[in-house]
Order: C-alpha cells, then sequence, then structure tokens
C-alpha cells in the first residue's frame, strides 16, 4: 500500500513540474516576445561558470531586436536592447519600474537597505535626498583634489616605471583616494602606498571565491535562497570594518558639527538623514551604513576597469594618444 501511495506522489509530482515547465517555456513564444529555448534547470543561465556575462549580454544585444525574452532559472525576465523603450522604463514610466527582483533578504541588513537593493518606499526616499550631495558645483570643489591625486599616480608610475604595473589594482588605488575623501571625508594615501583604512576595505570588497560568487548568484537570481542560508552581500570582515570606520567618524563629525545644514559629502547628508528621520520611521544606524558601503563599493572598481581598459587601448592605439595629448594642450594652455 505504501509503495502504491509513493508512486502515485511521485507520479503527481513529475506531473506537476511538467505542466508548469511547459508554462515556463511558452511564457514568452504565447507573447510573440523573440527568445531562446531555455534550459530545464537554469533557464538562458547557462553561461554560468563558461562565459563572461558581459560577453553573453553582449551576444543578446546583437541579435538585432529590442527586446529579447530570457529566463533567470524559471522565472521570465526581458532584457531591452532598445535605447528607446529604455528610455521610456528609466524615465517616462519609471514609477511602473521602481521595484528590483534582487535581494540581499533580511538576514543581511547592509546588503538589502542600499540603493542597488532596497525598493519603494525607502529607495525613492533615500536617492532623493542623497541626490543633491552630487551636483555639479560639488564635484567641481574635487576638481583641486582629483588632480592632486592625479599628479601622485603620475609620481607611481615614474617609481615604478622599471617593475611591471598592474593597471587594475593602481587605478583602484587612486579611484579609493578619490571617493574615500568626496563622500567620506577621510584622507588616504593609497595612490602613492597601496595602503589605508578605505583601501583595506575596497581590497576585500573585489576579492571574489566559491561563497561569494553563490551569495551574489543567489542575489541576483535565486533571493530566496538568501535568508535560508544567511547569505551576505558583502564580505563580513570589510563589512564590520566599514562599521567602526563609519561610527568613528560620525561621531567626530556631530561633536565638531559647525551648525550649517549644508551637506558638504555624502557621510554629512547620511549624518542629515539620521537627525531628521525619514516621516514616521526611525532611521536605522544599518540604513545609513548601506548607503556608505554602496558608494564606495559602486565607484573604486567600474572607475579603476574603466581607467585600466581605456590605458591600454591607448597603449594599441598611438594616434589616439596624440589627439589626447593635443586635447590636454589645448584645455590647459588657451
Amino acid at each position: 500500500m505504501l509503495k502504491y501511495i509513493l508512486v502515485s506522489v511521485i507520479t503527481c509530482l513529475a506531473a506537476w513540474l511538467y505542466l508548469k515547465w511547459v508554462r515556463v517555456k511558452n511564457y514568452w513564444a504565447e507573447r510573440g516576445v523573440p527568445c531562446q529555448p531555455p534550459n530545464p534547470l537554469v533557464g538562458s543561465l547557462t553561461f554560468l561558470q563558461r562565459h563572461n556575462p558581459g560577453i553573453w549580454l553582449r551576444q543578446l544585444y546583437d541579435s538585432s531586436t529590442p527586446y529579447v525574452g530570457i529566463w533567470l532559472l524559471w522565472r521570465p525576465a526581458l532584457v531591452v536592447n532598445s535605447p528607446e523603450i529604455a528610455r521610456r522604463i528609466l524615465v517616462k514610466d519609471f514609477a511602473n519600474f521602481r521595484n528590483r527582483y534582487l535581494s540581499s533578504g533580511e538576514s543581511d541588513p547592509i546588503g538589502g537597505l542600499n540603493l542597488f537593493t532596497v525598493n519603494d518606499p525607502i529607495w525613492s526616499t533615500m536617492r532623493n535626498r542623497l541626490t543633491a550631495v552630487f551636483t555639479a558645483a560639488k564635484l567641481r570643489v574635487l576638481q583641486d583634489y582629483i588632480g592632486l591625486k592625479a599628479k601622485e599616480l603620475a609620481q607611481r608610475i615614474h617609481n615604478d616605471i622599471k617593475n611591471p604595473i598592474n593597471l587594475k589594482v593602481m587605478f583602484v588605488d587612486y579611484t579609493t583616494d578619490i571617493i574615500g575623501t568626496s563622500a567620506f571625508g577621510v584622507e588616504s594615501n593609497a595612490t602613492l602606498t597601496g595602503k589605508g583604512p578605505m583601501r583595506s576595505i575596497t581590497y576585500d570588497f573585489g576579492k571574489f571565491g566559491l561563497m561569494r560568487g553563490l551569495s551574489w548568484c543567489s542575489i541576483f537570481f535565486f533571493p530566496q535562497l538568501v535568508d535560508c542560508f544567511r547569505l551576505k552581500f558583502f564580505p563580513k570582515e570589510s563589512e564590520n570594518y566599514l562599521k567602526d570606520v563609519f561610527r568613528k567618524i560620525v561621531k567626530n563629525r556631530e561633536q565638531n558639527a559647525t551648525g550649517t545644514n549644508e551637506a558638504k559629502d555624502l557621510l554629512d547628508a547620511l549624518i542629515k538623514i539620521k537627525k531628521e528621520k525619514m516621516g514616521d520611521e526611525v532611521v536605522s544606524e544599518d540604513l545609513l551604513i548601506a548607503q556608505a558601503a554602496i558608494f564606495l563599493f559602486g565607484g573604486f572598481e567600474t572607475s579603476g576597469s574603466i581607467l585600466a581598459f581605456t590605458t591600454y587601448e591607448l597603449a594599441f592605439n598611438p594616434d589616439v594618444q596624440v589627439c589626447y595629448i593635443i586635447n590636454y594642450l589645448f584645455i590647459h594652455h588657451l
């Protein structure tokens, strides 16, 4: 009797899975959206551990269709290739596309409350409050400091000219200094030495291993697993270090407050949010630290990579180097 019950359960489960798979598989076809047949296990994510995600997305873009249907495991998703449609999603119809599927879960407040992962209403409130920190006028104030760090960068290249230079590491040292001062007011000398409090954090942020890869795959493609396995968006050690740095800087600024309400950098804006609150909600320390962490994480790696690739391309295109030199002389010696 038990055997028949077990066979019946397995048969019903198999039938349910098959019917669900057929419904998932036909999702985009029924809507007339161009798509490639999904894999029964991972959907369209067959590139994982095989190809760079950027190359995969480039292949989708080269399909010459305004949008392409894909599957994140068994969840349908749409890749938009048309600039016009993307503009409508990001601007005109943005109110319908505020929230994201990815999530870092309740077990990881620093990873789950930052602007990259959090949903409305927190997302809209935090974005509106922090946008004022990065106006053109305030960014121009940083030009002298950026110029100083650029000179230090040139000095480092001159000092190491006879040794192999890791461009990515060198430029990340540089961008860490820029972001550390412009966003947190923390002086750093990583451009020359490759070391410093902020550089220790960004170095840990940039390390990836098996567990970090599993964490990110879960956050992006299967967020239900995040709370089950208590996965984290940021490495635990660097997160704790950033919390310690954040608390010390905030305490120092609150003790030496000048009374002005204008936010000079990201940290000032976060302190102001803490004092003013967000409506009836109490602003937690985790919410503020989450914004500090994502601004640091989102800036040092991307900017450092762009500078490294730009330098690489310039090295292989001497004619473009000449154009850059002429443009520099034209701007700075008029």
